[in-house]
């Protein structure tokens, strides 16, 4: 059985050599099996990785969010079935960020 990349650790951006071409790339790190993988879900060998890149804390914020299980794959059948892709974290981190964006517009919209 492979792994699934089911549980990440070591979220964040590093510079990482694709193809001869150096670029930064945002990764997270399987806890499972070790490997680095893009937010779209591409492995990247330990050897494409050159050095983590140190963030600039005033413009970036980390979220770490929860999701039920069942709402989870409840929104993982739905991305799938109406895109016919299998690979639908793209999606689900996009279907994220609207969330986000709409809860802060309803923050500021309670505030005035």
């Amino acid at each position: 059985m492979s792994c699934e990349h089911l549980e990440v650790s070591e979220f964040g951006t590093y510079s990482v050599d694709l193809d001869g071409v150096l670029q930064i790339v945002t990764l997270q790190k399987c806890n499972n099996c070790g490997k680095y993988i893009t937010v779209e879900g591409m492995e990247i060998s330990t050897g494409q990785v050159i050095q983590a890149e140190i963030p600039q804390r005033k413009r970036m914020r980390s979220v770490t969010a929860v999701l039920d299980a069942e709402i989870y794959d409840r929104l993982v059948h739905l991305a799938s079935s109406e895109t016919g892709e299998e690979n639908v974290s793209k999606i689900l981190n996009e279907v994220v960020a609207l969330g986000l964006k709409y809860y802060g517009r309803h923050l500021t919209s309670r505030s005035k």
